[in-house]
């Protein structure tokens, strides 16, 4: 329910500060994100991540 309200907030902010062309058409929100050993974000895991949630859902 709450993952529902901030995806919907966000989208109403997005068209506020950003053209429509550019918000996003999914938000993914998540409790961490996947760091190396320096603490920054692995995009190419995160992808995984995203990957395999979505796999999940359907």
């Amino acid at each position: 329910m709450r993952t529902l309200i901030v995806q919907e907030a966000l989208g109403q902010d997005c068209e506020g500060k950003l053209g429509v062309f550019k918000k996003p058409k999914v938000f993914h929100v998540m409790n961490t994100l996947p760091k190396g050993l320096a603490g920054k974000s692995q995009r190419f895991k995160l992808v995984g991540v995203i990957e395999k949630s979505e796999a999940n859902a359907v």
